[in-house]
């Protein structure tokens, strides 16, 4: 496995550990608390629709309108908290990595690392002092999001290595915390049910706002399922980490519970797809063209950006 979620992990610690005024860029966190009502108003929707079928409308039912708005009420109170510096967009768009050991785009060999490690977080307009977990929460959403797509295309066997690739971001974290840095359990329990909570907050809304969906390795015709997957484990993660289900439990409960959201919502989308067969293991047109951009590149889909380094190369710009 790449050395990256080490040291990326000991690079974020680090600079949790560090000092920033409270009141630095206050605005950044007032621009994102203002899409949190359209947010709400989209869940509220779902949780009165009575004639809408869903899995969504049925978790939003279950829990009702009072207890949807509960959520983004404490999505805001948490949101304005002051524990440590945030970057606060900590997404894998916004980590660029070092170049693959091969460029061949369409190369069977897609899983190949850079052998460093090394890499550079970027796009830090957002940085301000915020919540706990939030980073985290962040960095989780995209390889999560990655997981349910290869699940909806038959290759759930790539699971594993995702999934052990954010175990070992948290361990290395853990550990610098706690061994470097003296903190508690009690603020890594709060860091880790923070981290479930904006995590689920960030896949709630790749579900309703197609953020980066161009991007993930899924076919066109399985959009639709991934928002769907998407939404379910994300609304399940806010309810653990800003409802009442994950109050008082222990970090390697909460673990369990944000490991044990994931297999259930694989084992679903393995039960839906029954006689379906595999898709080739697609990975996503960033990783193919061995580009490393920044989230500036958002509204860029497959096919454009397919173009773009075609023209690149035509030109002899890509080298």
């Amino acid at each position: 496995m790449s050395e990256l979620p080490k040291k990326l992990a000991a690079a974020v610690a680090a600079f949790h550990c560090s000092h920033i005024d409270a009141d630095f860029n206050t605005d950044a966190r007032d621009c994102m608390i203002d899409i949190f009502p359209s947010m709400e108003d989209l869940l509220l929707k779902m949780a009165t629709n009575q004639t809408a079928s869903s899995r969504m409308k049925e978790l939003t039912l279950e829990l009702g309108v009072e207890g949807c708005s509960k959520l983004f009420d404490a999505a805001t109170k948490s949101y304005r908290e002051q524990d440590i510096p945030c970057h606060a967009d900590l997404h894998m768009f916004n980590i660029m990595v070092e170049k693959k050991p091969q460029i061949d785009l369409f190369s069977e060999q897609d899983d190949i690392f850079g052998e460093n490690g090394t890499f550079c977080i970027c796009d830090w307009e957002m940085t301000m002092k915020g919540p706990l977990g939030l980073d985290m929460g962040r960095v989780y959403s995209i390889p999560v999001a990655c997981i349910l797509a290869h699940a909806i295309s038959g290759n759930s066997d790539v699971v594993d290595g995702i999934i052990a690739w954010l175990n070992l971001y948290w361990k290395e974290y853990s550990d610098t915390m706690t061994k470097k840095s003296g903190q508690s359990t009690n603020f890594l329990c709060k860091s880790y049910r923070n981290a479930m909570a904006w995590l689920g907050w960030k896949l709630y809304a790749i579900s309703i706002f197609e953020w980066f969906v161009p991007f993930f390795p899924i076919e066109s015709g399985d959009v639709g399922s991934l928002k769907e997957s998407v939404g379910v484990v994300g609304f399940t993660l806010m309810k653990l980490g800003f409802g009442e289900g994950g109050e008082g439990l222990t970090v390697d409960d909460l673990h369990s519970r944000l490991n044990s959201t994931i297999s259930d919502e694989i084992d679903h989308i393995k039960s839906s797809r029954r006689g379906r067969p595999s898709l080739r293991r697609k990975s996503s047109i960033l990783r193919q063209s061995n580009r490393r951009v920044s989230d500036a590149f958002k509204g860029m889909g497959r096919e454009s950006l397919k173009k773009m380094i075609s023209d690149l190369s035509q030109v002899g710009l890509d080298k």
